[in-house]
This record gives C-alpha cells, structure tokens and sequence, in this order.
C-alpha cells in the first residue's frame, strides 16, 4: 500500500513518546492527556500488534503508533485513579482510566497513535476497522471523542 501519511507528519517527535516514557518509568497514566492522539483497545494481542503492523504498512512511524499490554495498562490506570489530582477530576478524564482498566482487566491490549488531524485521525480508523478493535478514543484539546465501541471481548459490534 502506498505511503499515505505526510512526510513532515512522520518526521517530528510524538507527544506520546512522553506517554510511554511515563509508563515505562512506572508512572501512572492518570493525568496524561494525550492531545493529537488515538486510544485504541484490541481483544487481545494478536489483534494490537495486527493493527499496529498495517499502521506501519499504511506509513505511520513506529513511535507513533506504540503498544500497552493489558497488565501495563491496568497497573498505570490503577496507579492513576489512586494519585488522580484535582485536574484529573475535571470532565471525562478519570472516568476514561477507568475505562482503560476495565478493559485491560478483560484482557484488551492498547495502542497509542498520533493523529493529530482529522485526515490522519481517519487514515488510521479505516486501518484499525479492518481487524477487531474494542474501543478507539480520540483526545482532542477539550473532548474525548469516541470513534469506536465495541464488544470488549471481540473487537466485534454489540
């Protein structure tokens, strides 16, 4: 498939490069809001990194589309609805993590992808809706916008 991401898009570093660098310092994932970026949940981790593998086909870099296992996800979230600020709070955030750590406790495996605009927001649905996906949020300067919801053990429509 041809290359259809922006070369000046593939280029830059990713606001969700800091995202897993808070994970993998064992920092909760409460109070990171990961503007200009997908959310996804996947059935299990064949149906991740299958995603992943066509983002990379499809040209995303990468580092812009990284991958959470289940027991990260759910440990991060936890760490994060126990240390959640008063920002945290406020609107949809902390029910998100709880989201995220339901879901990880069912088994989903995530990935977090860089797309900052719409057209790229698209690009990368129409990838993820070629397999299973559970859940796809996209965090945006004021709202979470839910672009896919599914059955959590499928991937499949409820």
């Amino acid at each position: 498939m041809a290359n259809r991401i922006p070369a000046a898009n593939r280029q830059r570093p990713r606001a969700h490069e800091e995202f897993a660098q808070l994970h993998e310092a064992g920092q909760d994932l409460g109070d990171f809001y990961p503007i200009g970026h997908i959310f996804a949940a996947f059935p299990h981790r064949e149906a991740a990194l299958a995603a992943r593998q066509a983002l990379i086909d499809d040209g995303w870099r990468e580092a812009d589309c990284r991958y959470f296992d289940d027991q990260a996800v759910r440990a991060g979230s936890q760490r994060g609805l126990e240390k959640a600020t008063l920002l945290s709070s406020i609107g949809a955030t902390l029910k998100m993590v709880e989201l995220h750590r339901d879901l990880a406790a069912k088994g989903c495996h995530f990935l977090l992808i860089h797309a900052p605009s719409d057209e790229l927001s698209d690009l990368a649905m129409a990838t993820l809706r070629r397999g299973p996906i559970s859940l796809a949020q996209r965090y945006q300067r004021f709202t979470i916008e839910t672009l896919a919801q599914n059955d959590p053990l499928t991937g499949r429509q409820k």
